[in-house]
Parts: C-alpha cells; sequence; structure tokens
C-alpha cells in the first residue's frame, strides 16, 4: 500500500530526468504563419521555415533521423489550409494540438486581413473562465468520494475481522480456561472482552495501514497534491475524518457484538458460516441504501 504512493513519484522522476527534448520540423509553404504562431507548444523544439518542400522530402528527414517529427502547411485551390504531419509513430496528441495552432493562427490571419484590430483579435481568441457551481454540495473529491471509501473500508473490515470475533468465541467455549474464568467472571462481562479485544487487534492492524499510506503520501505530497482524488480522500479536514472515525467505531462494534453472538450460539466453528447469513444481509442492505438512497439537496 505504501509503494503505491512511493513508486509513481518516483518513475515520474526518472522518465523526467531522462525525457529528451524532441525535434519538430515545421514547413510553411503559405507564408502565413510564423514561428511565434507554434510558441505554445513546449515539449517539442520547433524548427520553422517557410518554402515549397513536398511530404516526400519530409518522409526523407524523418527516415534519417533528423527529426522526430515534421509538419508541411500548404494551401488548397480552394484557399482552405490544409496540415500534413510526417512521423514514425503516432504516441501521442501532438498532430490535434499542433492543427489547433494552426486554426487558431489562422483565424487570427483572416481577421486582421479584415482589419479587425489586434486587441479585438486576441479577445477574441481568449478562452474565457469557467466557473463550476454544484448545487448538490457532494463534490466527488471532497464529498461523498471518502464516505464511499470508508463505508467500502468498513464494509470489508466487518466482514473480515467480524468472522475472527465469532472464531474466537466460538473456541473459547471449548476450552479450559473458559471453565475456570465461567465461574469468576460474568458471562456478558466475557464476550464483551472478547469483542472488544478481537476488535481492537482487528483495527490496530487496519491503522497501522492507514499510517503507512498517509506517511507515504505526505512524504510525496507534492507529486500527489495536484491529484483532486487522493488529496480528496487523505487531506480531508480533521472535523469530518472525526465523524467518520467515530461513525466507524460504533459501526464496526454493533455489528462485531452481533458477530459475538454468533459465536456464543455455535457448538462449532464450521456452523459460524450458516449463522452469519443474517448479519450479512444487513450489511448488503445497509451498503445499498447508502450507495442509492439520494443524499441531501
Amino acid at each position: 500500500m505504501c509503494l503505491m504512493f512511493v513508486i509513481p513519484p518516483r518513475t515520474a522522476n526518472q522518465s523526467h530526468t531522462a525525457n529528451v527534448t524532441k525535434s519538430l520540423f515545421v514547413v510553411d509553404s503559405t507564408g502565413m504563419f510564423t514561428q511565434a504562431d507554434f510558441a505554445a507548444e513546449t515539449d517539442y523544439s520547433i524548427t520553422f521555415q517557410q518554402g515549397n518542400v513536398t511530404v516526400d522530402q519530409l518522409k526523407t528527414q524523418i527516415v534519417n533521423d533528423a527529426y522526430d517529427g515534421a509538419m508541411l502547411i500548404s494551401e488548397e485551390p480552394d484557399g482552405k489550409v490544409s496540415v500534413s504531419f510526417v512521423t514514425k509513430s503516432v504516441t501521442d496528441s501532438l498532430p490535434q494540438s499542433m492543427q489547433t495552432l494552426v486554426a487558431v493562427a489562422n483565424i487570427k490571419n483572416m481577421m486582421a486581413q479584415y482589419d479587425v484590430p489586434p486587441p479585438a483579435i486576441a479577445q477574441a481568441l481568449t478562452a474565457p473562465d469557467l466557473t463550476v457551481i454544484e448545487t448538490s454540495g457532494r463534490s466527488i473529491a471532497s464529498g461523498f468520494l471518502p464516505a464511499y471509501v470508508f463505508l467500502m473500508l468498513l464494509f470489508y473490515s466487518i466482514v473480515i475481522y467480524g468472522v475472527m470475533v465469532a472464531s474466537g468465541v466460538a473456541q473459547e467455549k471449548s476450552s479450559r480456561a473458559m471453565e475456570l474464568l465461567i465461574t469468576s467472571a460474568r458471562t456478558q462481562n466475557l464476550i464483551l472482552g472478547k469483542i472488544i479485544g478481537i476488535g481492537l487487534a482487528g483495527l490496530t492492524q487496519l491503522a497501522v495501514w492507514m499510517a503507512g499510506i498517509f506517511v507515504s503520501y505526505r512524504m510525496n505530497f507534492a507529486y500527489w497534491k495536484d491529484n483532486a482524488i487522493v488529496s480528496g480522500l487523505l487531506g480531508a479536514n480533521a472535523s469530518n475524518l472525526a465523524l467518520m472515525l467515530l461513525f466507524y467505531l460504533i459501526g464496526f462494534f454493533m455489528y462485531a457484538a452481533l458477530y459475538g453472538a454468533i459465536g456464543s450460539i455455535v457448538s462449532r466453528t464450521e456452523e459460524i458460516q450458516m449463522f452469519q447469513l443474517p448479519i450479512t444481509f444487513l450489511l448488503i442492505i445497509g451498503l445499498f441504501c447508502t450507495t442509492h438512497l439520494p443524499g441531501p439537496p
């Protein structure tokens, strides 16, 4: 679990340091574009040239490894601008991004031909500001997703550690030590102690896992801080975490008590599987209601 948060930043750093800037050869046969029109593309080193070059000539340069890619901008007889992209293999979205840059530059040139003022051109080509307003208040990263993850964590911990509680209680019934304890302590206290002991042992194991995940997350915070889902799960505020932990403990020990009751009525541990079906149905019904019932408006 710790490696899930450690390996991606390490591999990203290695790939970043090993990454070599690729070269792109752009030929404009129309005379309408400049190298400044492609300044937005920063992942490639662009060599710009105006002149008449054929696609076959560009293919030869790519085959000879003169460039990693080449692009020819030409004009059709009807005046439409066309783009031909030459590469050994298309492995990214570079052709689409370069096509977009050519389209934006072409619109800018056409607006300039009709004497549109440069400030108006810049304003027209500027993307509008986007503001997303949620009326439900249930954000994916910081709203219901942490609650759902906590819910699934509670579900599986109840299933796993609840069976351990039932098995522990059932095994204690056949122990000689229980025969001595039953004469000096109340049965309710013995079952309660078993539930709390095994339950806390399981929660301790779970807490160690969660602590390891949180420490790994904080050690690689610079990498994960821009990931909305991960930061929403592990960066929740203290009040929400306290509430989730409170309901988690209440739900866990409530079902652990039910599993302890099962362990007290069975005579063999093999019978636990049959007697836990009603509790399993309760868990599934609760899980279904939580994930399918509508939330607050």
